[in-house]
């Protein structure tokens, strides 16, 4: 217990660390202030036309003050900022492992071109870090940045980061470290789990467990991890992995709803509807893998995530139901609403901002895996309640 704090009391102040240096290369809020934007989209520019175009000031649309943008469906944005002389390397990273396409150029003493990442090409899924990085050389004179991005997403994350070397040792430190926690407790959770299973030997214990494998694997993909660790597989999978695993979840998930809670006479309609949707969020997985093995989409992922979608309220309304007919209790109800007031917190306060800490960022970030961490813990309390009743 001891080694646990003392773990969690160093990225506290890894933290307040980060906070307090001031070596960074520019303050965030003067940072996102001298980016701006090409004033046209244009899929067929070069970079030669691009600079051409900033010396004819038409780098005219101002960056915002926000970190979401909707660029579904638009042609290439460009996007310029400049570093001032530095005695040191530079590094600039947009937090989004799911940016599909993102390449940057610098012009000091000539044009470079750094690194090009793409989730849309099956050669360039093999990422040195989670994120788009870019490592810009140290130079005495004013280096112009321009990067090029593209990306069909419902909503596109534009975090920037700029930092100097230490910063960035400093921020993947904290990064690696948040993720470690969040797996490390994942897995105790399962291990419990597997422990339930071999004493027990029941279904229902053996879906939690599945639930939980499927759940860590959801959050190794939303990281970006298998990027990194070149497990990027296709293009075709990058597009769909986390929706095939959030599919996997749900239909184990629900198994274990079936196999575990003590439905009565008045709720035999819910059971049979959980298992309607089971198959239906199996069915789904199996398009996405059909999909995977041709390395060819069918079916627009909106579509089906719709229905996932519409089976989720429909699980969540049930819950509710099952409380007010006091079969589950009330905690359970509340567990399965803390994923969904995640997504509710950003219309409460606002969406995030570019000035926003690391703190902060981290918190955004992590809103949500956390949610669902203490979702399955919840379950898993509940499950040893239920025995703990059977056997007393």
């Amino acid at each position: 217990m001891k080694k646990g704090y003392k773990f969690l009391l160093l990225i506290f102040s890894f933290f307040i660390l980060y906070s307090c240096n001031s070596n960074q290369n520019n303050s965030p809020k003067e940072f996102y202030e001298s980016v701006t934007f090409l004033n046209q989209k244009n899929d067929s520019l070069s970079i030669i036309e691009v600079i051409k175009l900033y010396d004819a000031n038409q780098f005219t649309i101002p960056f915002e003050n926000k970190v979401f943008y909707d660029l579904k469906g638009e042609k290439s944005s460009w996007i310029h900022f400049k570093i001032k002389p530095q005695k040191e390397d530079s590094y600039f990273l947009i937090w989004n492992p799911f940016l599909e396409y993102g390449k940057l150029f610098t012009r000091n003493d000539s044009i470079k071109h750094l690194k090009t990442f793409s989730l849309l090409d099956d050669e360039k899924l093999n990422w040195k870090y989670r994120i788009p990085t870019w490592k810009i050389s140290k130079s005495k004179t004013t280096t112009d940045v321009f990067l090029n991005i593209k990306d069909n997403r419902e909503r596109t994350t534009l975090k920037f980061l700029l930092l100097d070397e230490y910063n960035y040792q400093l921020f993947s430190q904290i990064d690696y470290a948040v993720i470690a926690i969040q797996i490390g407790v994942l897995l105790v959770l399962l291990i419990i789990a597997i422990f339930l299973f071999s004493g027990k030997r029941k279904k229902a214990i053996f879906w939690y467990a599945l639930y939980v494998i499927f759940c860590i694997t959801e959050f190794i993909l939303y990281k970006g991890l298998d990027l990194q660790f070149g497990f990027g597989y296709s293009a075709v999978f990058q597009s769909t992995k986390r929706i095939i695993f959030q599919s996997l979840s749900i239909t184990a998930l629900l198994f274990f709803f079936i196999n575990f809670y003590p439905f009565v006479k008045q709720t035999k309609l819910i059971k049979k509807v959980y298992l309607i949707i089971a198959y239906i969020s199996l069915f789904i997985s199996l398009i996405f893998l059909t999909e995977y093995i041709n390395n060819k989409i069918y079916i627009d992922k909106v579509y089906l995530y719709t229905i996932l979608r519409f089976c989720a309220v429909f699980v969540l309304g049930s819950h509710v139901y099952l409380i007010i007919k006091k079969i589950l209790p009330v905690y359970l109800g509340i567990a399965f609403l803390l994923p969904i007031s995640g997504f509710f917190i950003f219309y409460v306060l606002g969406e995030p901002k570019q000035t926003l800490s690391l703190f902060g960022s981290f918190m955004v970030d992590n809103i949500y895996p956390v949610m669902i961490t203490i979702e399955m813990s919840m379950i898993l309390y509940y499950i040893i309640s239920q025995f703990v009743k059977s056997e007393s």
